[in-house]
């Protein structure tokens, strides 16, 4: 019987984080084991921190988590936060930060911990590294375990870098952009893999770093299986025969108000329905809780087992991106879930990647609607439904968590030849 190979997963955050960074890796670590992968990882404790009872009911048994910083433990579940002066102060210094620090502020934490990572490493013995981003400062210490532990080290993109041309905004970022340009080009010189979620991101890569070519691979995103367990629980309308209109993920205020003055014109045309919000709760909810009342359902961030279970019960689900993100090259990771899902899906102002999937899959989308505009286009989707089931099935066929996987284990295998 063959023993299963190591591998050491670096990563920002990690399963049982409710944000949707956690959620690529968790799921690669879920099924690794069973292509005959052991996964260790090594993260930043936040919120809440993994026991191994519950990685083994809701990761895999095998999987092992060491935390690099110093958070005391605290009890696991939802987390809620909210905008104050505080955080805001603290996002307007990360944002300074952004310019000073290549890649990112991050770099100071991972160079922080490489003495407890290496210990850790060690330890493991790992047959090769994963890192994964963002934050893209992580990839800093898969290369630097990577040189002193002689074992080969691949770097996976969730996020764009440097493709994103947006982002050099700012002063510090103009000054600092060779050494940015630097620091990403060290990561397609000495990775033995380059995984990108974004396909566009990949080609932009090849033609970027053509002696790379060969070791660029992408492993988009995905739904889980959860999606499609007739025993996993959806969690239904407030109300029998009531609508549920649902956002998971990050959507700006001023949106979330549009979108409440849309589902209050329906509700006056005489359409029972209600909003509920999964996700960061908006700033000042007075204008919207006159609008709705307790049709306007709020929950902070929650587990993504509880996420799942909301967008099964969805009557519509709804991905509002912020203009700025539009113009962006990211994939917005909850398509995935929405369009896995079976259940209605509108996307408004839809990123480049975004839209090429939603017209491979006939998903309707808006950009820059009005509230009348997105209220017609709501009522539409409610009263009348498509039958959408080939499509829906090459999709879920697709895009699988576990297939995803099967395609990283084959990356690595090939890497360490084994």
């Amino acid at each position: 019987m063959n023993l299963p190979k190591r591998v050491l997963v670096l990563s920002t955050t990690f399963y049982p984080d409710p944000q949707v960074g956690a959620i690529r890796v968790t799921q690669w670590c879920r099924y690794l084991p069973s292509f005959g992968w052991e996964p260790l990882v090594l993260t930043r404790q936040y919120q809440m921190a993994a026991t191994p009872e519950m990685l083994a009911a809701d990761v895999h048994h095998a999987v092992r988590i060491k935390y690099l910083n110093d958070a005391s433990p605290s009890t696991p579940g939802p987390v809620n936060p909210r905008i104050t002066k505080t955080n805001f102060a603290k996002r307007a210094v990360a944002s300074v930060a952004r310019g000073i620090f290549v890649p990112d502020i991050g770099i100071v934490f991972w160079r922080s911990v490489r003495d407890r990572a290496l210990a850790e490493a060690r330890a493991f013995a790992p047959d090769i590294i994963l890192s994964t981003s963002p934050t893209h400062s992580v990839h800093d210490l898969g290369r630097w375990l990577s040189k002193q532990l002689n074992v080969p080290w691949v770097a996976d993109f969730r996020d764009v870098y440097l493709m994103d041309f947006s982002w050099k905004s700012g002063l510090c970022e103009r000054i600092r952009w060779p050494q940015h340009k630097k620091f990403e080009r060290s990561i397609y010189q000495y990775a033995a893999g380059i995984v990108h979620a974004i396909p566009l991101h990949a080609r932009w890569a090849s033609r970027r770093y053509p002696q790379a070519r060969e070791r660029i691979v992408t492993i988009p995103n995905g739904f889980t299986p959860e999606l499609l367990d007739p025993q996993f629980g959806a969690i239904p309308a407030s109300r029998p025969g009531r609508s549920a209109v649902r956002v998971v993920g990050s959507i700006d205020d001023d949106d979330i108000l549009r979108l409440a003055k849309a589902i209050r014109q329906l509700i006056d045309q005489g359409l029972d329905i209600e909003f509920t919000l999964i996700g960061r709760s908006p700033r000042d909810t007075r204008e919207i809780d006159l609008l709705l009342g307790d049709r306007f359902i709020t929950t902070g961030y929650v587990p993504h087992q509880m996420a799942i279970a909301y967008i099964k019960g969805a009557s519509l689900l709804v991905s509002y991106l912020s203009s700025t993100r539009a113009r962006s090259f990211q994939w917005t990771s909850k398509l995935f879930e929405f369009i896995g899902s079976g259940n209605p899906t509108l996307e408004i102002n839809p990123s480049r990647p975004d839209l090429r999937l939603l017209r491979a899959y006939r998903v309707p989308y808006l950009c820059s609607p009005t509230s009348v505009q997105l209220a017609e286009r709501i009522a539409s989707m409610l009263t009348q439904q498509e039958d959408r089931k080939l499509i829906i099935n090459g999709f879920r066929e697709h895009f699988t968590r576990e297939r995803q996987t099967a395609e990283l284990a084959k990356l690595l295998t090939r890497i360490t030849g084994s």
